[in-house]
């Protein structure tokens, strides 16, 4: 069995989130070959409920930027990263962003898998790896979709908002 020609690994800032929090995202694609590595393209589809927000990518290859142009699908979920950039051999390429967790994010396990796609400089051979991902807990915390309500329902005949001698209760 051959060696994958690169390596790809995505990870996150943090292990567990809450809805209304932003996570951030590390994307890294490592050239394995002696060739370099070129046309990277990079898709990553995102948990339900998950925002990706475009001001906030940064690329770079051994601390220097590079261009890097993302593409949200129509319903949001999946985000392709594309780049001119070429992946010297036994460089990393680092791609980070992210994310706001919304309200709708599904409590429990937020899992995100991307794959990476790019050519070999000195045949145009494709190479791929993945999925690799990355497992985040959502936590319920303050925005839940869970809720008790307490009080009183009447039948508010004066429109004022507080029960009234002869405003009767409503049952059950």
């Amino acid at each position: 069995r051959r060696a994958a020609p690169a390596r790809w690994d995505c990870s996150g800032a943090r292990a567990a989130a809450q809805k209304g929090d932003t996570a951030i995202y590390r994307l890294a694609i490592r050239n394995l070959v002696d060739v370099a590595l070129e046309d990277i393209v990079a898709t990553d589809v995102l948990p339900f409920g998950f925002q990706f927000l475009p001001a906030s990518v940064r690329a770079h290859i051994n601390g220097a930027p590079v261009a890097i142009t993302p593409q949200v699908s129509q319903d949001g979920l999946t985000v392709t990263f594309d780049t001119a950039a070429v992946i010297p051999p036994g460089e990393t390429l680092n791609i980070v962003y992210a994310t706001y967790i919304s309200p709708d994010a599904v409590r429990g396990s937020a899992r995100n898998s991307a794959v990476v796609n790019g050519v070999r400089a000195d045949n145009s051979f494709g190479v791929k790896d993945g999925p690799v991902s990355h497992l985040m807990r959502l936590d319920p915390g303050i925005l839940s979709d869970c809720g008790t309500l307490i009080g009183r329902v009447f039948v508010d005949k004066n429109f004022d908002g507080e029960q009234q001698p002869g405003e009767p209760g409503v049952p059950n």
